[in-house]
């Protein structure tokens, strides 16, 4: 067989070692010299000794070098085609009770338009309209979404109660809250009535600050939403943390990133992730928002305040999970309801974008062709990060916002995540290798 380099290896040079780490396969490998030599000439080298063959086998295995007549771009493609159109067996429905909130945040892209609110008999409907859009022996996830989705709590519970006793063990959820109307008896209620697996959580400073950047009309505090974080994993609810981070808060991160990490690090199901707030993203406070030319500095601190506080460190953390398609909004299993029953794509709703309702059902417009084409822009088809991106965000797309805002954070910050991969994969391999041993981390 005749060989070629993958072109999705991302290679930093320590020293004598190489570190390769493949986005296609999700494969990390340290190798020393005479290795690399052989990856570096595998072109050239079908057939050679016992050292190169095995060698040669032993890289293509992992994906750091494939058949020579590979067109890996095509491969990525045809995987997102047949996602968006393959059948899970699972449809996921986002339902948005409301899009009012009981915190005014500055950045909220829901906050330039008037709330809607669900009724109770637009509620009975959308339970209809699911049971009749789920067939029959498929699983069912709903994610809950807002504005804030328990601020309309009676009207979410009416369609989650209804569906639960339609599809029992079939049935699960998640949601995306600010945490604050979460109370210790709701969180088992949500945990053994609503199925909820997991929710996200924003939390953007501590205590008074942020108060401030939350503006709550009801006089929530932070010890509310800690409280919140707490009674969910006390439940089994997996926790994601989002820290929205601006000019105004960078220097605040870290000692936030400790807190929460110093009161809930030791649980499994607990986790945050930063994110930069974008010029593209929000149309207004510019000038405290990040353009792409700061990503690079902003999400490499990121990842070395993640580094520094961490309690329980492993390579994984610091990896980029492959895509399948570009989200939930490219499956043709996937539907967000809004609250006066419409239908969209994406849950960053524009009246223009709707493509049906759930009195009549899904109706193939040219919103909904654009959301299901698997087609990806050029710049996006030749660029290195594909298999972990595809494409990035649709709606970013279609709005034509720029092309940073849309991709993977790991392409400004690649750099750093290959050191902190290798100083990890050094630890690990110090622990491994028993004392006065002489054997090489590769052979």
């Amino acid at each position: 067989m005749k060989y070629k380099q993958s072109r999705y290896n991302l290679i930093k040079q320590y020293g004598k070692e190489y570190l390769f780490y493949n986005l296609a396969s999700s494969q990390i490998a340290v190798l020393d010299e005479k290795t690399y030599g052989v990856y570096q000439n595998c072109d050239t080298l079908s057939n050679g000794d016992d050292f190169t063959n095995h060698t040669l086998r032993s890289l293509y295995d992992v994906g750091f070098i494939v058949e020579s007549n590979k067109n890996e771009i095509a491969f990525v493609n045809a995987r997102r085609h047949s996602m968006i159109y393959y059948n899970t067996h699972e449809k996921c429905f986002m339902i948005l009770p409301t899009t009012d909130c009981n915190a005014r945040c500055f950045y909220c892209y829901q906050g330039d338009w008037h709330p809607q609110v669900m009724t109770e008999e637009t509620a009975h409907e959308v339970v209809e309209f699911i049971k009749k859009s789920v067939p029959g022996g498929d699983k069912l996830h709903i994610a809950w979404f807002g504005g804030e989705p328990l601020y309309n709590y009676n009207v979410a519970k009416i369609i989650n109660d209804a569906l639960k006793e339609y599809f029992g063990d079939k049935y699960h959820s998640t949601m995306t809250s600010n945490g604050s109307l979460i109370t210790q008896p709701l969180a088992k209620e949500l945990r053994e009535n609503w199925n909820l697996d997991g929710i996200q959580i924003t939390i953007d400073n501590l205590f008074e600050k942020y108060e401030r950047t939350k503006a709550y009309i009801d006089n929530s505090k932070f010890e509310n939403v800690i409280d919140a974080v707490a009674y969910c994993l006390a439940n089994d609810i997996s926790v994601v943390t989002r820290i929205n981070v601006d000019k105004t808060n960078i220097n605040d991160v870290e000692e936030l990133y400790s807190f929460l990490i110093n009161k809930f690090g030791d649980y499994d199901k607990f986790k945050i992730y930063m994110q930069p707030l974008c010029e593209e993203n929000v149309q207004c406070f510019n000038n405290i928002l990040y353009g792409e030319k700061d990503y690079p500095v902003v999400l490499k601190k990121f990842l070395e305040i993640q580094h520094r506080n961490l309690k329980h460190q492993n390579i994984s953390k610091y990896m980029c999970a492959q895509k399948n398609c570009a989200c939930f909004a490219q499956s043709i299993h996937g539907l967000v309801i809004a609250p006066d029953g419409k239908l969209y794509k994406c849950q960053h709703i524009h009246e223009e974008d709707c493509i049906g309702d759930i009195q009549n059902g899904i109706v193939f417009n040219d919103t909904l062709k654009y959301y299901l084409d698997p087609n990806v822009d050029e710049v996006c088809e030749e660029c290195k990060f594909l298999p972990i991106c595809q494409g990035g965000c649709i709606n970013f797309r279609k709005y034509s916002l720029a092309v940073g805002s849309r991709c993977s954070q790991m392409k400004y910050d690649f750099e750093t995540r290959l050191d902190i991969i290798y100083s990890l994969y050094n630890d690990k391999s110090k622990k491994e290798v028993p004392e006065n041993d002489n054997a090489h981390k590769d052979e």
